[in-house]
Formats: structure tokens, C-alpha cells, sequence
């Protein structure tokens, strides 16, 4: 049996963390304190380092939306996580509630391991094309926007050395610039489609956004750094280079 304390503080920052998945993936596979999986629609992997939290101990919740409703009602409390072969428990001075552990075989979103991340991701220095620090203001402002757009992507426009970041209405009868003349590192005429998930969930401070050319595909991978309190998120996705437009 493991068990882990957490302050009232504590408690409140791993929800914040867990409840980024809320809305795109059915379960989160916490393994040795860590998490890296797949969302529900393959569009991106999220990576959190939730050891400085809970340890380095197994968490595998299924059904998250419903737990994470549970889950809340032990904010604002200190609460113990126990974990054990079979199930896990959350316990504070009153109440207890506890999971068994599911069947990985069933769970939807998975911990990928470092030797299939390896495989997937491939990120060289030569292949930048831009980096950009996206501050909380213009992330808040894509977030009311995508939602008020009724859109999933943001526009990432490469042209003259120089790229933007812009937001289109389903009718094209709206638009958007939240960032111009970012400076870029490749001599490009295209634009990515990016999803705004890296941009929408909750964080605290800026975004870093680097975005590199995929060697040999019309493609791009993004990867995006930002932190909830002192813990460390990484998002990674990948987009087609699109010559539509030019």
C-alpha cells in the first residue's frame, strides 16, 4: 500500500490537472505520477508531470467526467490518496471514496510509454520554424473567440518570412488576428490548421509554441509548454502544411 498526503492547496492543483482531460478524453492513465496519452480524437498527446503532487504512483481513472464530479466534492479539504494492488482511495477527515482498478485493455486514452513516444515524435532543431510565446491575454481571447467562431482550429499563416496567427467563422464571415509578424526561421508560403485544445485548456501564464517542419512530409509538428501552478504540461500536435491560400 502507497499512500500519498495531499494539503488542501495540493488537491486543488491536481484537479485543476485532471480536469484539463475532462472534455477530451475518456479516461487519464496516470503512471508513476506521470501522464502521456492520446485525446479521445487523436489530435494531440498531452503530456503532465504530476509527481511533485501525488509521487510516483498509479493512478488509471475511467469514466473521468463522472469522477472528477465526485472528485470535487473533496475540494477544499486535505486529502490522503491510498493506493494499493487492487483499487485506490481519496480520504479526507470525514468521507472516503474508492475505485477498483479497471481493465487497461478497455481504457480509451492509454500512457504512452518513451520508446512509443520515440517513434511518433521527432523534433530537430533544423527543422524550426518558429517559436512564440502566446501570453495568457491572447490565449483567454482564442479561447472566447474559437468558442464564440464555433471552431476547433486557429490559423497559423507562414508568408514573407513573417507568420500570424488568425481565427475564421464557419461562414467566413468573420475573422480574427490575435498575433502578426512573428518571426520565422524558414522561407514558407503556407498555413497550418492548428486545434485550439493547446490554447483553450487551463493554465497559468504564457504558452511557448514551437513548430517544426516535419523532414520530407507536408506537414508540421507544434509543441506547446505551459504550467498549472509548478506543474509542467507539454502538448504536441500535428498539422498539414496547406497551400490553398497562396
Amino acid at each position: 500500500m502507497i499512500e500519498r498526503k495531499l494539503t488542501a492547496k495540493s488537491f486543488g492543483n491536481f484537479m485543476r490537472c485532471i480536469s484539463i482531460f475532462k472534455d477530451i478524453c475518456n479516461d487519464i492513465d496516470i503512471k508513476n505520477g506521470f501522464v502521456r496519452q492520446r485525446t479521445n480524437t487523436c489530435s494531440c498527446v498531452i503530456e503532465l508531470d504530476l509527481s511533485p503532487l501525488i509521487g510516483n504512483i498509479d493512478l488509471p481513472i475511467v469514466c473521468l467526467k463522472q469522477k472528477i464530479d465526485i472528485l470535487k466534492t473533496f475540494n477544499k479539504c486535505d486529502v490522503d490518496i491510498i493506493v494499493n494492488e487492487k483499487s485506490f482511495s481519496f480520504v479526507d477527515a470525514n468521507s472516503k471514496i474508492t475505485f477498483n482498478n479497471p481493465n487497461k485493455s478497455f481504457m480509451d486514452n492509454r500512457y504512452i510509454t518513451t520508446e512509443d513516444y520515440n517513434t511518433m515524435i521527432l523534433l530537430n532543431p533544423e527543422d524550426l520554424i518558429m517559436i512564440c510565446d502566446v501570453e495568457k491575454i491572447i490565449t483567454d481571447r482564442i479561447k472566447k473567440i474559437s468558442q464564440a467562431f464555433d471552431v476547433n482550429n486557429i490559423k497559423v499563416e507562414f508568408k514573407d518570412n513573417k507568420a500570424s496567427i488568425i481565427s475564421n467563422s464557419q461562414s467566413k464571415d468573420q475573422e480574427a488576428q490575435f498575433l502578426k509578424d512573428i518571426e520565422v526561421y524558414k522561407d514558407l508560403n503556407c498555413n497550418a490548421n492548428i486545434i485550439t485544445i493547446p490554447f483553450i485548456i487551463d493554465h497559468d501564464g504564457p504558452i511557448k509554441m514551437n513548430v517544426y517542419e516535419e523532414a520530407g512530409e507536408d506537414s508540421c509538428i507544434s509543441r506547446f509548454e505551459t504550467k498549472i501552478d509548478n506543474i509542467d504540461i507539454v502538448i504536441i500536435t500535428r498539422s498539414p502544411l496547406l497551400t490553398d491560400d497562396f
